[in-house]
């Protein structure tokens, strides 16, 4: 599993954005209130997801 900081420090947050957005809209994930970016890869990381999760390091 990818380390949050490790990769923002690497590739930025707003491209860490984009891949959270993108595995949130395929597995129909939604948020009723704002959730910081690390929560949300945070949960990403911890769930079973069907998308295979393969992020470049």
């Amino acid at each position: 599993m990818p380390n949050y900081d490790t990769y923002v420090g690497r590739h930025g947050e707003g491209w860490t954005l984009f891949i959270v957005e993108q595995i949130e809209r395929i597995e129909g994930i939604r948020y009723r209130m704002p959730v910081a970016l690390e929560e949300r890869w945070n949960a990403l990381m911890d769930s079973e997801c069907a998308m295979p999760l393969r992020l470049a390091a």
